[in-house]
């Protein structure tokens, strides 16, 4: 009878015990401690942390990282923060693209809007039984628009792979990019995403992280200023990975800082009748600033600029130079980017003549011959400002011995307007998050070719290389082009579109 009383109370107490333990870790995963300690929450084997402030920066100053606080010890983190202040160039970009596909517009919400932006979001395994990898995702929105939690960008699926995915905010716009003669550093934007990375290596590793393993992601814009943090000194040693999703034009140098003070000065004297009154100009209302910016930029690639603490050396230089930060690639684009952007004055023999070089504008038509009008426009331009460039960035980042994987994404979802839209620009992104909005007409290839493409996501992630058994092969870029053709059923083999480039890029 004491036998069993011991054994029942060895038990209990191992029970008490495991309970404890149970709770503590709970507790250890939905808490992290930064500036203050904040309090996530756990939701199916992911602990969650929305809205916690990375930095602070007053208007085209500086971001830095958060000190301790002393006031407030302890906060939640279970909301996302404001977006940072912008046009409406993203929300009616959704709204668009879900009214071509027959959804309701209004159902896209506008984020609250913020000066006190610098925020980020935290997708993590509750319990990892190793070190978890970490991918750090930048968004897109031409740099003057977007934020870190619009529904594709969630993460809560995507960690489900063993992996930790943070999303950031940055500055936009004018607030991102403003190159005033009296400000030292211009790309806020760019200072931003270091800084983030740096708050990565600084806090993450208390919820598992291994943040000797770090890889940055970008769609668009945010692909293109990928490119400028490979090129950055100020980015070195901050990860050792990127994933670049359609873009790539930008690498060709779009901005100079001698037209970006001009274009700085212009703003301040329209605002401020003086074209050296910056500190009139800080203290300005945001919304009007943005409204007095929009005539004066609307020209302007909000890019990062060159010549600049930040980025002394134009992208480009640095990449044919070989002296870029050394990294694995996952890099490619989607079949039709330029779809939706067709307008109906362009036609295909002016765009051979504005894109190719003189002497190939005849092979480039007949190899186009067999498309039609628009399809043959689609492919010219998707190829110069995504394909082409995301093959050069490739080639530099395999002569540093380096490994890159090119991947062209071909998935037309089902139904008569999903056909019309076409593999489009950022198609790809709810297959890569397994985020798929009502309003897509979704099937079962849709989520089969999403949990495919998930794992090789988090495969490169976690090892620079997106195969593992199971999996269809995926061979690495070289001089043949090899490219894996994101589709069911799945294939690999010579880019499509590799002819087009060769005669795209022949003087």
């Amino acid at each position: 009878m004491r036998a069993h009383a011991r054994i029942l109370l060895i038990v209990g107490i191992s029970t008490a015990a495991a309970t404890q333990a149970q709770a503590q870790a709970q507790a250890q995963a939905t808490t992290l401690i930064a500036d203050k300690t904040y309090q996530g929450f756990e939701r199916d084997g992911i602990a969650t942390f929305l809205g916690l402030p990375y930095a602070r920066a007053g208007r085209w100053q500086s971001p830095s990282l958060i000190p301790k606080s002393v006031a407030e010890q302890s906060a939640s983190a279970t909301q996302y923060g404001p977006a940072c202040s912008q046009t409406p160039h993203i929300i009616n970009w959704y709204r668009g693209v879900i009214n071509d596909f027959g959804g309701n517009p209004d159902s896209f919400p506008a984020p609250a809007f913020s000066e006190d932006c610098l925020s980020l979001n935290i997708w993590a395994p509750a319990n990892p039984k190793t070190k978890a990898p970490v991918v750090v995702y930048i968004h897109g929105g031409s740099n003057k628009g977007g934020w870190s939690y619009e529904p594709n960008y969630v993460g809560h699926t995507l960690a489900k792979k063993g992996i930790i995915v943070v999303s950031i905010n940055y500055r936009l716009g004018v607030l991102g990019f403003f190159a005033h003669p009296h400000i030292p550093d211009p790309n806020f934007a760019l200072l931003d995403q270091i800084t983030a990375l740096q708050w990565v290596h600084k806090y993450l590793g208390q919820i598992g992280a291994d943040t000797n393993n770090v890889t940055i992601m970008g769609e668009s814009a945010g692909a293109n200023n990928i490119n400028f943090l490979i090129t950055s000194p100020s980015a070195r040693g901050l990860f050792a990975k990127a994933i670049h999703q359609s873009a790539g034009w930008a690498i060709n140098g779009r901005v100079e800082l001698a037209a970006s003070k001009t274009l700085a000065s212009k703003l301040t004297e329209a605002v401020t009748g003086r074209a050296d009154d910056l500190q009139s100009l800080r203290a300005h209302p945001v919304s009007d600033l943005l409204q007095a910016a929009s005539p004066i930029y609307q020209d302007h690639y909000f890019d990062p600029i060159p010549g600049t603490p930040s980025l002394p050396t134009p992208a480009l230089d640095v990449f044919e130079a070989g002296t870029f930060n050394k990294v694995d690639l996952l890099i490619g684009s989607n079949a039709d980017e330029w779809l939706m952007y067709l307008s109906d004055d362009q036609t295909l023999s002016a765009t051979i003549a504005e894109l190719v070089p003189k002497q190939n504008r005849d092979a480039v038509a007949s190899l186009l011959a067999k498309k039609t009008e628009q399809d043959a426009l689609d492919s010219l331009i998707t190829a110069h400002n995504y394909v082409c460039p995301s093959f050069n960035i490739a080639r530099y980042v395999r002569h540093t011995g380096a490994r890159a994987w090119m991947y062209y994404f071909t998935r037309v979802r089902d139904g008569e307007l999903a056909n019309k839209m076409g593999a489009y620009h950022g198609a790809e992104l709810p297959y890569v998050f397994g985020t798929h909005d009502e309003w897509l007409p979704t099937s079962q290839v849709d989520l089969e070719l999403s949990e495919q493409m998930m794992s090789y996501w988090a495969n490169f992630i976690r090892t620079g290389n997106p195969n593992s058994p199971g999996l269809p092969d995926w061979p690495a870029f070289d001089m043949n082009h090899s490219t894996a053709i994101l589709n069911l059923p799945y294939r690999a083999g010579v880019h499509p579109e590799a002819r087009l480039c060769a005669l795209l890029s022949e003087q």
